[in-house]
C-alpha cells in the first residue's frame, strides 16, 4: 500500500504546490495594482460557487492592504477533496482571507460557509452548494498546509494529511516530495539523502510541532466543534469555555477575522453592521477586545496580524487603563485638570468590605441602583412639596402636574419614568430662562458698579480665577446641579468666562448666607468670595434675592433635561450612599480618607450603573426623533463598538464584564468572552455560569474539551491539580496524534537560594535542549516582580557557557530574543504558551496565596506543553503531596 499512497500523496503535494504559488502570485499583483476604490481586486464572493455581485461594499483600504500581505505570506491554508451525490470529486483549497480571483482551481476563503469544510475529519458528510443546488458531499481527505517562501521558492511543511483512503501522515516537505528533481538540482545530491535519510518525507500519523518561540500558537484550520462557535451569527452573545490549549483565544481570533469581513458575512448580519456604523467609524474598526495583561495583549496583536486584521492599541486594551480613560475623559466620574469630575482615584480600598468582592459586586451594585433610582424619586417629591408651598401661581401650577406624573411611578425613579417626565420640559425651560434673566439682571447690576470703579477689574478677577484653575470645590460651594453652564477652570479664560464664574460665585455666597454658614476656605469658590470681599459681592439685599430665586432653580434644573438626572446624579448620589448608615453598613467597614476618593471597584460601579441607566433611557425612546441627544448620551454613543471581546474572562470582575456587554452597539450586542474558570488568577474575577446569567441571561456557555498544546502526561497532572482545588474533573480529550503521552514532569525540594535554584533549572534546560536538539520556548515563573532580576542573572551565569542567556522580563514586557530562557512573575503569563515552563519555589506560593495557589500551580502547569519542573525552597509541603507520583528527578537525555 505505501506505494500506492506515496503516490497519491506526491500527487497531492505537488498540486497543492502549484495552487500555493498561484495564490501568492495573485496577491502580489493584486497589491502591486491595488487602488482604494477598486475592491474588485479582491474575490469578494463568499465561496468560488457564489453568483452575487460585488457592488455596494465601501472601500476598505488598510484592511484590504493587510489581507492581501498576509495572502502573499500564506497563499493556502488547506486542500480538501470532496464525493458529491453524483459520484464527482471535487477539489477545493482554502485560504486563510479572501483569495484573489483565479482561475484553475477552485478557491474559498475559510471565513466562506463553504470554508468550514477545512474543519471537516475525513469521512464526514456535510452539505454544500454547488451550481447553486445543495447536495451531501462526503469528505475523502483534507489537507492541512503551513506554506512559507525561501530563496524564492515556495515550499509547505509538517503537513497534516487526513484520509479516508490510507489514514493520517505527516508530510515533512511539499517540495521534497512533489519536485524533488528541483531539490536535486539546488543542492548537494548527497546532503539531500543524508536530509531524506534524517526524516523521511512522509511519516506515519499525526506529529505536534516543538514551541521553538514565545507566541500564540497558530492554528489556521479550527476543528469542528471551534468552527461552529466561531460561526455563531455576528449578534450572538457567548462565552467559551475550556481547558488550557483548546484554542479558545484562536477561536476567539478567528471570529474577529471572519465578522470583520463584509465578504463573510450573513445579508442579516450585513444589515446589522449597517446600521450601527458611526459617520466616523466604519465596521472594519468598530470593535475592541480586552486582555487581561499587557503581555498577551502584545502576543494578541501579533495573532490578528497573521489573521490580517490590523489592531491597534485602541483596539486591544487592558481594562485598567480603558476603565480610567473612559472614567475621566468621557463619563466625567474621575476629576480632571480643568476641575471636571468627582472623584480622585486612590489605591486604598480596605475601607470596602468583603462583601463587594467576587460574585456579590453583583448585589453591592443592585444596593446601589435601588438606592439610587428611590432618592431621586425622594428629591423630586421633595421639590414638588416645596414648589408647591410657593407663593408663585406659575410654581405651583408646575409642581401639581409634576405630582400628578410622579404618583405613577412607585417610590423609584427609573428609565421607563424619563420619557413621561420630559414632557414637563418646555415649560420648566420657560420656568428657568426667566430666573435666569433675574439672576444676570442683579448680577450685571454689580459687575457694572464694580467696572465704574475699576474697568480691570473683569481682567483682574480673571487672573485671579486662573491661580485657582487646579483647585477643588466642596458640593455645596460649587454650581447648581444640571445648571446650564459648564464652566472652564483654565489657567487662561475670556472676560465672559470670567463673568460666568463671577455669577457663579454670588449665587454660592447668596446660598451660603441664606444657610448660615460659611464658604469652605479651601474651596475654589471659597478663595474666589475671599478674594472679592463682601464690598464686591452683590448687596445684601440682592444677595438674599439670589438665594430665593437659587432655591427656585435648584429645584427646577432637577427637571430641566430630565433624561439625564440620573447619569449626572450617579457620583452625588454615590457619595451620599456611601455616607449613609443604614445603607452602606453592609458595604463599607468605614468612610474614605476623604469624600472624594474613590478606589478601582467603586470606578467600574459608577461605570457600569451610568452605562445601564442610559443604554436603558435610550431604549426607553426608541428610534424615534425624541431620542435624547445630551452631551452624556452622545460620549456612551461615542464608547459602542459592533463587536467587543474578552479573553481570559475569568480574570475579569462580573461588573467588568458587564461593562464590557455595555459596550456592545444596542442594535447588536455582540459579545464574545473566552476562558477558564479553573484558571482564574483574581481574587475577584468571575467564579460560574451564575455571573454569566446576571451579566446577561442571554449569554450562550459553550465547551470545548480537545485540548492541543499539552502531551498527556501534563494534562493528567493538570486535571489532579484541579480537583486539589476543589474544581470538578473536567472532560479532556487530547487529539489524535502519534506523540501525546510525552514525558513525566520534575521537580525538586530544598533549593533554599538562588544559586541552588539556578543550577537546578541550568541541568533541566540543558537536558531540554539535549532532548529536543534546539533551544526551544522556555519560560521560568517566579512569585514576585523582586524576584524576576536576581534569578535571571544567576540563570544566565549557569547557562553563559552553552551560549544561552536568561532574559529578565520585568512587568511582563518582553526582552531578549527566541533562543532566551525568559524569566517572568507568574501573573503575567495568562494564555502564553511554552514548550518547558519552570515553577520556582511553589510552597512560597502555597504559603502567600493559600486559598488561590491551586489556580497558580494549574495556570504555571498549563503553558508548558511538554516539559514541566517545579521548585520547592524546603520540603515539598502536604498541600500537593498527593501529585507526587506525577513526578520525577530529571529528564535522561
Amino acid at each position: 500500500m505505501g506505494t500506492e499512497r506515496d503516490n497519491k500523496i506526491k500527487v497531492i503535494a505537488e498540486e497543492a504546490l502549484g495552487c500555493i504559488e498561484q495564490v501568492a502570485g495573485g496577491a502580489e499583483e493584486a497589491l502591486r495594482n491595488y487602488t482604494d476604490s477598486d475592491v474588485a481586486v479582491l474575490a469578494t464572493l463568499n465561496t468560488w460557487t457564489d453568483t452575487k455581485e460585488i457592488g455596494g461594499f465601501r472601500k476598505i483600504g488598510e484592511t484590504a492592504r493587510a489581507a492581501l500581505r498576509e495572502l502573499a505570506r500564506e497563499p493556502v491554508i488547506a486542500r480538501v477533496t470532496l464525493e458529491r451525490e453524483d459520484g464527482r470529486n471535487e477539489t477545493i483549497y482554502i485560504t486563510r482571507g479572501s483569495p484573489p480571483a483565479l482561475g484553475g482551481f477552485k478557491i474559498a476563503s475559510y471565513r466562506s460557509p463553504l470554508g468550514r469544510i477545512a474543519a471537516l475529519p475525513a469521512g464526514d458528510e456535510t452539505p454544500i452548494r454547488i451550481g447553486g443546488r445543495e447536495q451531501e458531499a462526503l469528505v475523502l481527505d483534507t489537507a492541512k498546509l503551513h506554506p512559507s517562501r525561501r530563496d524564492g521558492l515556495w515550499d509547505s511543511h509538517n503537513n497534516q494529511i487526513d484520509s479516508l483512503r490510507f489514514g493520517k501522515v505527516t508530510v515533512t516537505s511539499l517540495r521534497a516530495l512533489g519536485r524533488p528533481a528541483e531539490v536535486l538540482a539546488e543542492e548537494d545530491i548527497l546532503a539531500a539523502l543524508l536530509k531524506e535519510d534524517a526524516l523521511p518525507a512522509i511519516v506515519e500519523g499525526i506529529r505536534r510541532d516543538v514551541l521553538l518561540r514565545m507566541s500564540l500558537r497558530d492554528q489556521p484550520v479550527l476543528d469542528k466543534f471551534q468552527d461552529e462557535i466561531f460561526r455563531l451569527p455576528l449578534q450572538s452573545r457567548c462565552f467559551l469555555s475550556g481547558p488550557p490549549g483548546t484554542g479558545k483565544t484562536t477561536t476567539l481570533i478567528r471570529r474577529l477575522g471572519q465578522k470583520l469581513d463584509r465578504t463573510a458575512l450573513e445579508p442579516a448580519e450585513l444589515t446589522l453592521a449597517q446600521r450601527a456604523e458611526r459617520e466616523d467609524t466604519t465596521h472594519e474598526s468598530s470593535w475592541i477586545m480586552f486582555s487581561p495583561t499587557e503581555l498577551l495583549r502584545q502576543y494578541v496583536k501579533e495573532a490578528f496580524a497573521l489573521e490580517g486584521v490590523p489592531a491597534s492599541n485602541e483596539h486591544i486594551r487592558t481594562w485598567d487603563e480603558y476603565r480610567n480613560e473612559i472614567a475621566r475623559d468621557h463619563l466625567g466620574i474621575l476629576r480632571t485638570g480643568t476641575g471636571g469630575g468627582h472623584f480622585i482615584e486612590r489605591e486604598n480600598d480596605s475601607y470596602l468590605s468583603a462583601a463587594c468582592h467576587g460574585s456579590n459586586a453583583a448585589r453591592w451594585y443592585e444596593a446601589f441602583e435601588v438606592y439610587a433610582h428611590g432618592e431621586l424619586h425622594a428629591e423630586l417629591i421633595s421639590d414638588r412639596e416645596w414648589l408647591e408651598a410657593s407663593d408663585n401661581a406659575e410654581l405651583v401650577q408646575f409642581a401639581r402636574r409634576l405630582g400628578g406624573l410622579l404618583s405613577r411611578f412607585e417610590g423609584s425613579l427609573d428609565a421607563d419614568a424619563v420619557p413621561a417626565l420630559a414632557a414637563l420640559g418646555p415649560q420648566v425651560g420657560e420656568l428657568l430662562n426667566q430666573r435666569k434673566q433675574q439672576v444676570e439682571k442683579i448680577v450685571n447690576l454689580t459687575v457694572n458698579r464694580l467696572l465704574r470703579d475699576n474697568r480691570q477689574f473683569l481682567d483682574l478677577f480673571a487672573q485671579e480665577v486662573a491661580r485657582h484653575s487646579q483647585g477643588e470645590d466642596d458640593e455645596e460651594d460649587g454650581g447648581d446641579e444640571g445648571e446650564e453652564e459648564t464652566l472652564a477652570w483654565a489657567r487662561s479664560i475670556s472676560r465672559e468666562q470670567a463673568l460666568a464664574i463671577f455669577r457663579r460665585t454670588a449665587l454660592a455666597a447668596a446660598r451660603a448666607k441664606a444657610d448660615r454658614r460659611r464658604l469652605s476656605a479651601a474651596s475654589r469658590t471659597g478663595r474666589l468670595a475671599v478674594w472679592l470681599t463682601p464690598e464686591r459681592l452683590p448687596a445684601a439685599e440682592d444677595l438674599d434675592k439670589l438665594a430665593a430665586i437659587s432655591a427656585e432653580q435648584t429645584r427646577l434644573r432637577r427637571i430641566n433635561s430630565v433624561e439625564t438626572l440620573l447619569p449626572r446624579s450617579i457620583p452625588r448620589l454615590y457619595k451620599k450612599f456611601r455616607r449613609d448608615k443604614e445603607s452602606a453598613a453592609a458595604w463599607y467597614k468605614e468612610e474614605p480618607a476623604r469624600p472624594d476618593d474613590i478606589c478601582w471597584q467603586e470606578i467600574d460601579l459608577l461605570v457600569l450603573l451610568l452605562l445601564r441607566s442610559c443604554s436603558a433611557i435610550l431604549a426607553a425612546y426608541g428610534d424615534g426623533a425624541g431620542s435624547p441627544t445630551g452631551a452624556v448620551f452622545n460620549r456612551v454613543r461615542g464608547l459602542y463598538r459592533i463587536q467587543v471581546l474578552a479573553d481570559e474572562a475569568t480574570d475579569f470582575s462580573i461588573l467588568q464584564l458587564a461593562i464590557m456587554r455595555e459596550l456592545a452597539h444596542p442594535a447588536i450586542r455582540s459579545f464574545f468572552m473566552c476562558g477558564d474558570f479553573n484558571q482564574r488568577l483574581t481574587a475577584w474575577g468571575i467564579t460560574g455560569k451564575e455571573d454569566l446569567d446576571w451579566i446577561d441571561p442571554r449569554i450562550d456557555f459553550r465547551e470545548i474539551t480537545t485540548a492541543y498544546r499539552q502531551s498527556g502526561r501534563l494534562v493528567a497532572l493538570a486535571k489532579d491539580v484541579a480537583s486539589i482545588g476543589g474544581s470538578p474533573e473536567q472532560d479532556i480529550i487530547l487529539p489524535d496524534r502519534v506523540d501525546t503521552d510525552g514525558v513525566a514532569p520534575v521537580w525538586a525540594p530544598r533549593l533554599g537560594t538562588v544559586e541552588q535554584t539556578a543550577a537546578w533549572l541550568a541541568d533541566r534546560i540543558l537536558e531540554v535542549e539535549a532532548i529536543v536538539t534546539a533551544v526551544p520556548s522556555i519560560a521560568v515563573l517566579v512569585n514576585e516582580e523582586s524576584e524576576v532580576e536576581p534569578l535571571a542573572a544567576a540563570l544566565g551565569a549557569k547557562l553563559q557557557d552553552r551560549n544561552i542567556k536568561a532574559a529578565p522580563c520585568k512587568d511582563g514586557k518582553v526582552v531578549g530574543n527566541d533562543r532566551d530562557v525568559r524569566v517572568f512573575n507568574i501573573k503575567h503569563i495568562k494564555g502564553m504558551e511554552f514548550e518547558a515552563v519552570f515553577f520556582v519555589n511553589l510552597d512560597k506560593t502555597i504559603r502567600s496565596q493559600p486559598e488561590l495557589f491551586t489556580k497558580y500551580l494549574y495556570v504555571g502547569a498549563t503553558r508548558a506543553a511538554t516539559y514541566l519542573g517545579i521548585t520547592f525552597s524546603g520540603d515539598i509541603p502536604g498541600e500537593v503531596s498527593g501529585i507526587a507520583h506525577h513526578f520525577q528527578d530529571r529528564w535522561p537525555a
